[in-house]
């Protein structure tokens, strides 16, 4: 993985574990109810939303307290790339055609930045990210 990318993922995991301190409360200016505007990281959420990079758990929940799924990672990735397009391949049983995440999944793993389990095969869409495999 280049420095860059790295860079990013170590700020962006600072940023997960952080807000997975916050109490929820209501955001005014965004629609999520669990980003509190005054809070260090409002500005970052709404950069994130803004610009099309994160855009929630659903319309009114962006989940600061939760883990980043490999899925999410791989798709925050693909965005800031600017979705570039991907031909469908079964690669991952566990990738299947048209789901939110499978082109991110498809392109970070044709780019080199994502692997599959090397027992299974499988992606694991909805497993957490584990810091130590995002440094090697």
């Amino acid at each position: 993985m280049n420095k860059k990318i790295k860079n990013f993922l170590n700020c962006f995991l600072i940023v997960v574990v952080t807000l997975s301190m916050v109490n929820p409360v209501f955001a005014q200016g965004m629609p999520f109810t669990d980003v509190p505007e005054g809070a260090w990281f409002y500005d970052y959420v709404k950069y994130v939303n803004d610009h099309g990079l994160m855009t929630g758990l659903n319309p009114t929940t962006f989940g600061p307290t939760e883990n980043l799924a490999r899925a999410q990672f791989a798709t925050i990735l693909y965005r800031q790339s600017g979705s570039p397009q991907v031909t469908y391949t079964d690669k991952f049983p566990d990738v299947p055609q048209n789901e939110w995440y499978t082109n991110a999944v498809l392109w970070a793993s044709n780019a080199g930045i994502v692997t599959g389990y090397t027992d299974t095969g499988k992606f694991g869409p909805a497993d957490p990210i584990i810091e130590n495999k995002l440094q090697s």
